[in-house]
């Protein structure tokens, strides 16, 4: 009876060792398993992000190459800025009436919204009547004053031509902007965090 009794203590010590090491070894093996997964929650973490940050840079750069080129294109073709101030440009695009005089259609104003973040653009539209087209002479006349009004009105309706535009301006300044023979300009854009500075500029066709 007492050799029966050690052997089966032996076993049941036996049974509990191996029990107790399976349970060792099942934890070890779920902290390992989380270790792993948390590295490779961070690693795509880290992928998606820098995935988010190229594309944010891409947007970013074709937005302010979109607006370089309008802004360039519109001061290529245009003849004479009429008005000039910290958030606008008025220009004169050419004299296609042949009347020695500024008419609606021939202007052309570019404007920064500082509280939308857009540059905007007003032009008249392609179907402007005879009866439509005002006038005016371009010696003392104000076209700040003149286009400021009719801006978004369906006879100088709004164009937006950038978003996310933190800052805006052009170059020179001179006294009379008619003297202007060449317009630079610097854009700025936001997006997020990230800004892209841009710097162009273009003479006029008077010139």
């Amino acid at each position: 009876m007492r050799i029966r009794s050690k052997r089966a203590s032996a076993q049941r010590a036996r049974r509990t060792g191996s029990t107790a090491f399976t349970l060792v070894e099942l934890m070890l093996t779920l902290a390992i398993t989380g270790i792993i997964g948390a590295a490779v929650a961070v690693m795509i973490f880290a992928a998606s992000y820098g995935t988010a940050s190229q594309n944010e840079l891409r947007d970013l750069l074709v937005h302010n190459e979109t607006s370089c080129l309008r802004l360039d294109t519109a001061l290529r073709s245009a003849r004479t800025v009429l008005a000039k101030g910290n958030d606008y440009l008025v220009l004169w695009i050419a004299d296609t009436r042949a009347n020695d005089l500024v008419n609606l259609s021939e202007l052309r104003r570019i404007e920064f919204d500082s509280d939308t973040g857009e540059l905007h653009a007003y032009k008249a539209p392609a179907d402007l009547t005879e009866g439509e087209d005002s006038s005016w002479s371009i010696e003392g006349t104000d076209f700040d004053t003149v286009t400021r009004p009719l801006r978004g009105s369906e006879l100088f309706p709004l164009e937006v031509w950038a978003v996310n535009v933190s800052a805006w301006s052009t170059t020179p300044d001179p006294a009379n902007p008619t003297e202007a023979g060449y317009v630079g300009f610097r854009i700025t854009t936001t997006l997020d965090e990230a800004s892209e500075t841009r710097v162009g500029g273009a003479a006029l066709r008077n010139h």
